[in-house]
């Protein structure tokens, strides 16, 4: 009934009546801010809405906090839905499964679905462009959304918490995928990224545990802060030709990590970039990188050989504690290496020397310069390790007991 409506020129200001199925009256144009929100000033007991078409614009937080409205109708007419931090259109509408936006909408709004428990299917338009900050944050029921083949961005935090979201594919024309857009999708298992994506950004991927691999497109060129930390299922990643550095905490967490191709454009790998990753057998550091971070690869307990080609890099020294890894070197002399890792290239070496192993002519000599101008000095160590000894012997540098 009209007299349910607060209508002034054509703007629906409030609805004040019993709940239940309503229709707003012809003529409406607008639904202004807070017009139908549920909480203190009532509305709880809304359980559909059906918008007429002449409906051109719904305000921030028109439906916010209705929780028992399980169906919307929105006109064809509709050309914009308003929406910011906590004030989205439809934010915590927890009944709410499925809804489709008309094709005139060419932006989803911040928070417009914020925290809808229940939200499963959404329909897009082929014409939207832009998915806003947070527009499903939350949606731990969300299933199905097909991204429009003209979408160019999404924003930070657009999917982050869909915790029922299991396969994503986005569209070529998408040029921008924000911070944390997909952050804490733990049962996301396929994702399509766009060619022509210039770059993951921070947290992009953070927590998705049931990724198990990533085709990272060739156009990509950065890889931002803990993209890809803690995706606790991931296996194998191929790093494309271009980029140039691994963020921090990049692959933080990825314990069933095993495989990672990094490219020779990659000059240096940051703090904690493969900290925790204890599936890493082995790794290659390619000759451009020029520096590894502060615990790039502490914890990573099953890393048994990393091969540094580089001849000048600058190594933390608590970059690789807690590894027990043989550094295989080229150019780079030994006394560049944090002690840990020293000693347990050399114990590896005298083991390798001692079993007859081919040993690359780089490492052997490096190794070699190093025990012949060390000495005695690694007495101690070799008294841990029996091969090591059995070649300080051999090579005549221990002195004999008077």
């Amino acid at each position: 009934m009209d007299q349910d409506f607060e209508i002034k020129g054509g703007k629906l200001i409030k609805y004040t009546g019993p709940g239940g199925d309503v229709a707003v009256p012809e003529g409406v144009t607008d639904i202004s801010e807070d017009a139908f929100q549920a909480g203190p000033r009532g509305n709880e007991l809304i359980t559909s809405v059906y918008l007429p078409e002449g409906v051109v614009r719904i305000a921030q937080g028109a439906f916010r906090d209705c929780r028992r409205l399980n169906r919307v109708h929105l006109p064809d007419s509709l050309r914009e839905i308003g929406g910011k931090h906590m004030r989205g259109a439809f934010e915590h509408c927890d009944s709410l499964r499925s809804i489709r936006i008309p094709g005139g909408v060419t932006v989803l709004p911040e928070y417009i679905f914020d925290s809808c428990e229940n939200l499963r299917e959404v329909y897009l338009p082929k014409n939207m462009w832009r998915i806003s900050d947070a527009a499903f944050y939350r949606c731990h029921s969300l299933e199905f959304v097909r991204l429009p083949e003209n979408l160019g961005v999404i924003d930070i935090y657009a999917f982050s918490q869909c915790t029922s979201l299991v396969d994503i594919r986005i569209p070529n024309s998408v040029q921008k995928i924000g911070n944390s857009a997909f952050l804490g999708c733990s049962r996301l298992t396929h994702v399509v990224l766009p060619e022509g994506l210039p770059e993951i950004g921070l947290t992009c991927f953070r927590g998705c545990a049931s990724l198990r691999e990533i085709r990272i497109p060739e156009s990509v060129n950065r890889l931002a802060f803990a993209a890809f930390e803690n995706c606790t299922g991931l296996e194998c990643i191929h790093i494309p030709e271009g980029v140039k550095v691994l963020g921090n905490y990049l692959f933080n967490g990825c314990t069933s990590l095993r495989t990672v191709d990094i490219p020779g454009s990659v000059t240096e790998i940051l703090d904690n970039t493969f900290e925790d990753c204890d599936s890493l057998e082995e790794i290659t550091i390619p000759a451009a990188v020029t520096g590894i971070g502060a615990e790039a690869f502490l914890n990573c307990s099953g890393l048994e050989t990393v091969r540094i080609l580089g001849k000048s890099v600058k190594i933390s020294a608590s970059a690789f504690h807690g590894t027990g890894a043989e550094i295989i070197v080229d150019g780079l002399t030994l006394g560049k290496l944090p002690k840990d890792a020293r000693e347990n290239t050399l114990k590896a070496f005298a083991r390798r020397v001692a079993d007859g192993e081919d040993i690359p002519d780089g490492h052997r000599t490096q190794c070699m310069k190093y025990i012949r101008r060390a000495g005695e000095k690694l007495l101690p160590l070799a008294e841990t390790e029996p091969a090591l000894m059995e070649l300080l012997e051999k090579e005549g540098l221990l002195k004999e007991n008077p």
